[in-house]
């Protein structure tokens, strides 16, 4: 009994100096004085949005993009099926703000394994300025969002900017409590590992980042095979000498309702032993680690397939090669 209250005993001590080391790491991000003023600066900026379905809000979310106080921005929609319903929304939102720059590119091709980024690749073409700013549809921000996030750019050795966000759920019990995680132990891990450790993530609520700094890591084409494309493209452009930005902005992300009957019936939550390669992948730390070990030599790269496309040697289809990630994570 001694042994077991010793155990508990530690797991509290340690427990409470983690989270006392968060309030620190999040009163040190957030204390005044800590930043200087910016010069004001209003650089011409593109906004990329790769969208997909309706979404909870998409619509709303879209529609705080289209109020920002900014003197000069070009917005950049992108599906891949020209059914797609949010390809309604945004013809709704073009027609009520026909004075905005916007544009809507509608490319089924697919250039990567992942989705999004073929969207983003798709929409580089119409992008008309050098300073570039991501987000995903679920996404709402303030009046003041381009002027927050542009301005650490004006460092030239910063290459990208993100920010942290903050979870919005509807009344339903799995995003509630998906929206606790985010809201409560998410932001405290970002905090701590900023002081940790060099900061060279981003996070796909927000990024912006200079065009010479995405052409220097080959374009978006660098991360079109990466699940953590948010992950990726930080870590690539730290590699390149410049520094990644976390903005004191906190944007809203609007969870959609899931329902456990739903999560079960679409095989989204189920319990199984699995006894073959395990690596915890809690962090975008650990994301990038597992991208590495795909590159080096993956201890789960076993295709079941005959055809020569999919075996070890072969072209390495990177659908199989997402499928197989997406089921790790």
């Amino acid at each position: 009994m001694t042994v077991i209250w010793a155990i508990v005993i530690l797991g509290v001590i340690v427990g409470t100096g983690y989270y006392a080391f968060g309030l620190y790491s999040a009163w040190a991000f957030c204390r005044p004085g800590r930043r200087t003023a910016g010069s004001g600066a209003t650089p011409p900026v593109t906004i990329l949005k790769p969208l997909k379905g309706p979404g909870l809000d998409l619509e709303a979310n879209l529609e705080s993009f289209c109020a920002l106080d900014y003197p000069d921005y070009q917005m950049l929609f992108a599906v891949a099926d020209p059914r797609d319903p949010a390809v309604e929304v945004v013809e709704r939102i073009k027609r009520r703000h026909p004075d905005l720059d916007m544009e809507l590119i509608v490319d089924p091709t697919k250039l990567g394994t992942n989705r999004k980024v073929s969207s983003l690749i798709h929409t580089m073409p119409f992008a008309k300025h050098d300073i570039l700013v991501l987000s995903d549809g679920d996404i709402r921000v303030p009046r003041d969002y381009l002027k927050r996030i542009v301005e650490p750019l004006e460092d030239p050795h910063v290459g990208l900017v993100t920010s942290l966000y903050r979870a919005v759920p509807p009344r339903c019990l799995p995003t509630r409590v998906a929206a606790l995680y985010i809201n409560t132990d998410f932001m405290p891990m970002v905090f701590v590992a900023r002081l940790v450790e060099r900061f060279r993530y981003a996070f796909g609520a927000t990024i912006a980042l200079r065009r010479a700094a995405l052409d220097a890591i080959g374009g978006f084409a660098a991360i079109k095979d990466h699940l953590a494309d948010d992950a990726e493209i930080g870590y690539l452009i730290t590699e390149k000498g410049y520094t990644v930005a976390l903005s004191p902005l906190v944007v809203e992300t609007h969870l959609e309702r899931e329902t456990l009957p739903r999560l079960a019936s679409e095989g989204q939550l189920m319990m199984y032993r699995h006894t073959g390669f395990w690596r915890s992948m809690d962090t975008f730390k650990e994301a990038i680690e597992l991208d590495a070990i795909w590159r080096e030599s993956a201890p789960w790269k076993v295709w079941a397939d005959d055809s020569p496309r999919l075996k070890p040697g072969g072209s390495n289809d990177p659908a199989s090669s997402l499928k197989l990630s997406h089921h790790l994570s």
